[in-house]
């Protein structure tokens, strides 16, 4: 799944480099898999505007809590990066080994809006150690330097707090998440094509 955050975060280049391309777009390449993946980073924007939009409201303005997601997810790149820490997390979130990461998808026929929603109890959790992954941050945008040893820190404290509450994600991975451990694309043809209108890839819709 970190994988196909690429798709998000490198758009441009993913048509001009042969290996990023093949990593993301191969056999296994689903396009169930890829709304799993990028309804993750809609939750996020979505969480961001909402809390934006609150900012305007003097019925019911943001809690500290609220305040405190706004300024993290304000951040240029946040949204990426916590979308990358959360993939990293999957097998702790949902509880068991993933052996084809590329199997992962929603199960049913879901909407964008509907799978997006199906993330909120993950980031309900992950947003309140945000402060974690403050030192990935330089001048207001992710640094290469910084970012390993942040997400490091946070995966050892998130790993620390699943280990006292197991069923946490419990829900999210029961009926949220089916995990495929065969790749391979059927049914329906949606062809994606690069910004200049070219068809690029045929992804099969599950």
């Amino acid at each position: 799944m970190v994988t196909q955050l690429l798709l998000m975060t490198k758009k441009a280049d993913i048509w001009v480099d042969d290996a990023m391309y093949s990593r993301i777009f191969s056999e296994r390449t689903t396009a169930t898999h890829i709304l799993f993946a990028y309804s993750l980073y809609d939750a996020l924007t979505t969480r961001l505007l909402t809390l934006r939009e609150k900012t305007r409201s003097a019925d019911a303005p943001l809690t500290e809590a609220e305040a405190k997601e706004l300024e993290f997810l304000s951040l240029k790149g946040a949204p990426y990066l916590l979308a990358e820490v959360i993939a990293r997390a999957l097998e702790s979130i949902l509880g068991k080994t993933i052996p084809n990461r590329f199997g992962l998808r929603f199960k049913g026929n879901v909407s964008l809006s509907d799978a997006a929603g199906l993330w909120g109890t993950v980031i309900d959790a992950v947003l309140p150690l945000s402060d974690q992954l403050l030192p990935a941050f330089n001048r207001g945008r992710v640094s290469r330097e910084g970012k390993e040893a942040a997400i490091s820190a946070f995966e050892g404290l998130f790993q620390a707090l699943q280990n006292l509450q197991p069923d946490a994600f419990k829900e999210f991975a029961k009926k949220g998440v089916d995990r495929r451990d065969q790749g391979g694309l059927t049914s329906a043809t949606k062809v994606w094509g690069c910004p200049c209108g070219t068809p690029a890839v045929r992804v099969r819709w599950h």
